[in-house]
């Protein structure tokens, strides 16, 4: 099991003769560093259970914790957000192959497991308010960089102060369920190169607008879609938006897919964990200016399945980023 909150060092989670490995890596932002401000993204990728590797699942979250005045534990958010995901995952029961009918999974069960994610959330939340009340030097904090109605709302709901987002991938050998609630990105890579966006689109994502774990009945909010073998994609990528925002267009940052399955296949994932937060760095410095996240599963079935996509080039940003730095705004007076 490994959680990154912060820069901790990159390292390559899975099991010998498992069907996936995962590599990530977190950074500050370089409008952090500058101002002072923490590393508000987390990251958490761990192999759970099982007594082979058909029976394993490698599951991968990522979390941004809000940069808005209300979410001043929002660091601490992010991270009790990718421990509740993996929680609530590992005693989810991934079907088996039903015949000609390939797999099925009972989407009452998808409700049931977004629903013990945000309760694990909330639980967490409520354990640290109970042994680190939010003080009076963090409220008149808010207050003066804020407004008092920002006070008051925390007051009455203290899980605002702790708000994030949270993208999940949870991988068996022949199925993957994957999970949003709030912004970032999770793509899907075949083995030719070819990236797309395999979640529905979320209309109130719009500007600095996020749905929210701190949000009421959030578990009501995730995007879900799962598929299976023979459709499983080679890399699905996870990451936080600050990524996405550092790059001019969506057509350029979704070509980051077909080079890091290039990079994979003519290095390995493991190299690439290493270069992973140099990558992450220069996307933050000449982008967004945002924490950025990103979270890879390979699938081991498809590494060979298509041809290389060509020489591994680091996927590069434009120096004119789509965005300026985000800040959440409170979940509260998120689009409903």
């Amino acid at each position: 099991m490994t959680t990154l909150p912060g820069d901790a060092r990159p390292t390559v989670e899975g099991r010998k003769g498992m069907s996936w490995k995962m590599a990530h890596a977190c950074v500050r932002g370089s409008a952090h560093v500058r101002s002072g401000l923490p590393n508000q993204d987390a990251v958490q990728c761990v192999v759970i259970g099982g007594n082979g590797p058909s029976t394993e699942v490698a599951v991968a979250a990522v979390s941004d914790g809000h940069g808005g005045a209300r979410h001043f534990r929002s660091q601490l958010g992010s991270s009790l957000a990718v421990h509740a995901a993996a929680h609530a995952l590992s005693g989810f029961p991934f079907p088996r192959a039903l015949g000609t009918n390939g797999y099925s999974i009972d989407p009452a069960r998808v409700q049931a497991v977004e629903r013990m994610i945000v309760d694990s959330w909330l639980a967490a939340v409520l354990s640290d308010l109970e042994n680190h009340p939010l003080t009076e030097e963090e409220l008149n904090q808010l207050q003066a960089n804020d407004c008092p109605e920002s006070r008051k709302a925390v007051e009455t709901m203290p899980a605002l102060a702790y708000g994030a987002t949270l993208l999940v991938a949870a991988a068996t050998e022949d199925l993957i369920l994957l999970l949003q609630l709030g912004d970032g990105e999770i793509l899907s890579v075949g083995s030719g190169g070819e990236t797309t966006r395999p979640l529905p689109a979320d209309a109130r994502l719009v500007g600095n607008q996020t749905t929210s774990l701190c949000q009421p009945d959030a578990w009501r909010q995730f995007r879900s879609a799962w598929f299976s073998d023979p459709d499983l994609p080679a890399l699905v990528l996870l990451s936080t938006d600050g990524y996405a925002n550092s790059f001019r267009s969506d057509r350029d940052f979704l070509r980051i897919g077909s080079d890091y399955l290039a990079m994979i296949q003519e290095q390995g994932i493991e190299t690439l964990a290493e270069e992973l937060p140099g990558i992450l760095n220069e996307a933050s410095q000449q982008g967004s200016g945002d924490d950025i996240t990103l979270a890879i599963l390979q699938s081991e079935l498809r590494r060979s399945a298509g041809e290389a996509t060509g020489p591994g080039t680091k996927p590069r940003i434009s120096l004119e980023p789509r965005s300026s730095l985000l800040t959440t705004i409170p979940a509260s007076e998120s689009k409903e």
